[in-house]
């Protein structure tokens, strides 16, 4: 499908959202207050840590808050544009609403990703974004500008990594009957994702570069930032996500054929 027609699809189904959040004004409201909320928590919970140490594990408190931002941002993003869409996907196999998503002529994931939209997310993009730019400035622009490339490189890839981890959790609707409830223990991950992963344990360390690679979606950004990775650890990253974003995409395929064989 070509980019422009996806384009143009994308703004139709954010236009299609922005309207029915209008109409219910008390849901786009409330729509990213329970995210805005996690931040806050999160900022006072590592205010309170540094507020009796100045370095944990090499993080100072600026680099401990560009994180929580970092984590507030893809989180947005991804609350915003494909939450929902992949919140529904369960209850499209079960009943049967799949087989009109086969008979409209657009990529399949596409339309499942981006087809629900929360805009009450809006606000804790820009939120995220401004209070990311703010502890930058903060830090200070390092003497090597690349590592500001670096940091938004890493942005993108945390952000294909999130979008991948929770399709992959929503394709096991083929397979598993409650997958709702796996999806909603996979926050426990986020939480333990979204701290420094250098406090952690080599092995789980390795867990969360490798296996589940939230550790490169959250802490990595940062690190890239502060100069403590190289090109060469951007370059695994970039790998690492789009293996992730092929399992993704494996798993999808053999659902669909799967989905096919038992419709038919």
């Amino acid at each position: 499908m070509k980019l422009k027609k996806c384009v143009k699809i994308f703004c139709l189904f954010f236009k299609y959202s922005f309207m029915n959040a209008v109409e219910y004004k008390a849901n786009f409201i409330l729509g990213g207050l329970f995210e805005f909320l996690w931040v806050i928590m999160n900022v006072l919970f590592f205010g309170i840590i540094y507020s009796n140490t100045s370095t944990i594990s090499g993080w100072t408190q600026n680099d401990a808050m560009l994180l929580v931002f970092v984590c507030g941002f893809i989180d947005a993003v991804h609350s915003c544009f494909s939450a929902s869409g992949f919140i529904s996907i369960p209850d499209l196999i079960r009943t049967g609403d799949l087989d009109f998503i086969f008979l409209k002529p657009i990529n399949k994931r596409f339309y499942m990703t981006f087809r629900l939209t929360n805009v009450g997310e809006l606000f804790n993009i820009l939120f995220n974004l401004s209070m990311i730019i703010f502890y930058l400035v903060r830090i200070g622009i390092a003497n090597e500008p690349i590592r500001v490339v670096f940091f938004f490189v890493a942005v993108g890839i945390g952000l294909l990594i999130v979008n991948s981890f929770y399709f992959i959790l929503s394709m096991l609707a083929f397979w598993v009957i409650n997958v709702n409830s796996i999806i909603g223990y996979s926050q426990e991950l986020f939480t333990i994702g979204n701290k420094p992963i250098t406090i952690y344990p080599k092995a789980v360390q390795k867990i969360f570069t490798f296996i589940i690679p939230l550790g490169i979606a959250f802490s990595y950004p940062v690190l890239f930032y502060a100069g403590k990775y190289t090109a060469i650890r951007l370059i695994i990253a970039l790998i690492i996500a789009f293996l992730f974003f092929g399992v993704s995409h494996i798993l999808y395929r053999r659902g669909l054929k799967r989905y096919s064989s038992a419709s038919s």
